[in-house]
């Protein structure tokens, strides 16, 4: 069946397999490699974040996603990566809907680079006769297909047939202006970084960046729960080395303020590579606190060393050494009994208010490992995550105070670009819906992708239909009569009636 399977997937995907399976995407002077199995700025084990091209220095060697949590019973499910051994827990393309496995990796091993001026060529030139989209336009996998989700990549769909048909205008639906597309799962392949049991996620993933901020790469990632259990306590965590040229003489730090962790150099002079400048590279969550972090040595250090199982992955997770320890402000964390969730936090950490934490130890190569709470991720719903990833090769200023002021930066702007709806009269502007509506009529709206969730209840109050229309793009009732249409954004939900006829 699974060999089947494939050749389908082959058949549809219209030669998917020989494409790339890695782009470099660019902001600025950063050239940061997307890989399709979800590892970012790694290439064989050697770091490829380069800022400036052909200079051959980099800000990061690599950076990763982890995600844990645990059913009702209290049985821990986990998904990490250890760069360090070259284990990866996930695999490429989406989750088969009745058995909850994942695709044949190959089947997906692609990464889809689309940016805004590849759009707006293609919406110039579709109709013109001869015409052949851009292959990663063209391929793009807006439907899944046999047991599969019916919507894995968003794309606008102008005749709303529900099908992505690039020849009749349709268009992959990007954020940014630069924008890398790729689908993971944690549930193809044995668990060899972590160990633990697979949540059984499908996730949509997008890197992308803005012709206007420069150095800086954004990411969106949505996590499906396709199973019948609801998780508990989920966390999920970047975790990164940096690079940042002379990967031997590099400090770390936190800034809770900021949700950020961070590396500059540990002296004035980065050998061979960055010299007297001061480089920082940093990731930023956005739209979530950092709950807490910690740092990880590529060691058997019984505290700080590279966890091996399921449950010491977790404490690290949870802002504690692998084996449970609290981490302690000060020095190298190992060393008293203030417990702190965060290391190297500078004056951020509000539960030290009036004292500062700052590496003075030897410097060298740093990972850390920075958290975020999200909580529940029930079945059939999803969970997002943003970040940003930025670095730059020089600044004068305390590393603290620059990342501070550059991450709200950031944040402003994905703020200004991502929420186009804030005000209640804006959300009413998009309540767009045809009523009447004739019995199988999609009743999806080009601007319902500004929604979080869309439910169809029926007249007895009965749930139907419920979609995330970020990636989803049909809303159909069967039934004849009175229903209602709710439309959820941020913490409001807006109601309209429709009759079917």
């Amino acid at each position: 069946m699974r060999k089947t399977l494939s050749i389908l997937l082959i058949m549809v995907c219209c030669g998917l397999n020989a494409q790339q399976d890695n782009c470099i995407l660019k902001s600025g002077q950063l050239n940061l490699r997307i890989n399709s199995d979800g590892r970012l700025a790694v290439y064989n084990s050697e770091p490829s974040s380069e800022f400036v091209e052909g200079s051959n220095n980099h800000l990061f060697k690599f950076i990763n996603v982890w995600i844990s949590g645990y059913d009702t019973l209290s049985n821990l499910y986990i998904t990490t990566v250890n760069e360090f051994a070259n284990k990866n827990d996930y695999s490429q393309g989406p989750i088969d809907s009745l058995t909850s496995t994942g695709s044949e990796p190959d089947d997906f091993r692609k990464v889809w680079h689309v940016t805004s001026a590849d759009i707006n060529q293609h919406l110039k030139n579709f109709a013109k006769p001869g015409y052949t989209p851009k292959d990663d336009i063209k391929t793009w996998p807006a439907n899944g297909f046999a047991r599969f989700n019916k919507y894995l990549a968003p794309f606008a769909d102008n005749d709303k047939n529900g099908k992505y048909e690039p020849e009749k205008g349709d268009y992959p639906l990007i954020e940014g202006d630069n924008a890398a597309f790729f689908i993971l799962n944690d549930n193809y392949a044995e668990h060899k970084a972590s160990g633990g049991q697979p949540l059984k996620i499908e996730l949509y993933c997008m890197l992308y960046s803005y012709n206007n901020l420069p150095n800086t790469v954004f990411a969106k990632y949505y996590i499906k729960n396709l199973t019948s259990t609801d998780y508990e306590d989920i966390i999920i965590s970047i975790n990164t080395a940096f690079e940042l040229g002379n990967s031997n003489d590099n400090y770390c730090g936190t800034s809770v303020t900021a949700n950020s962790i961070f590396t500059y150099n540990g002296d004035d002079n980065d050998e061979n590579h960055f010299g007297k400048n001061k480089p920082i590279a940093f990731i930023s969550f956005l739209g979530k606190n950092i709950s807490s972090s910690a740092y990880i040595t590529n060691d058997t250090d019984t505290l700080s060393g590279m966890p091996t199982t399921p449950q010491s992955h977790r404490y690290t997770m949870e802002g504690r050494w692998k084996n449970s320890k609290n981490i302690s402000f000060g020095n190298d964390g190992k060393g008293n009994n203030q417990t702190s969730k965060y290391v190297y936090s500078g004056n951020t950490d509000p539960n030290f208010a009036s004292q500062t934490w700052v590496e003075n130890s030897l410097a060298g190569m740093r990972t850390m490992l920075a958290n975020t709470e999200i909580g529940q991720l029930k079945s059939k719903s999803h969970i997002t995550l943003d970040f940003a990833i930025s670095g730059i090769d020089n600044t004068d200023k305390n590393p603290y105070d620059f990342v501070f002021e550059k991450s709200n930066e950031i944040k402003n702007v994905w703020l200004a670009k991502s929420a186009t709806i804030k005000k209640v009269e804006d959300v009413e502007k998009l309540l767009i819906v045809k009523n009447p509506i004739h019995q199988g009529e999609n009743i999806y709206q080009f601007e319902y992708k500004n929604f979080d969730k869309i439910s169809l209840i029926n007249s007895y109050g009965v749930l139907i239909k419920e979609i995330n229309p970020k990636i989803e793009n049909e809303l159909k009732l069967y039934d004849t009569g009175l229903c209602f249409i709710k439309y959820y954004y941020e913490n409001q939900v807006y109601i309209k009636k429709l009759v079917i006829i």
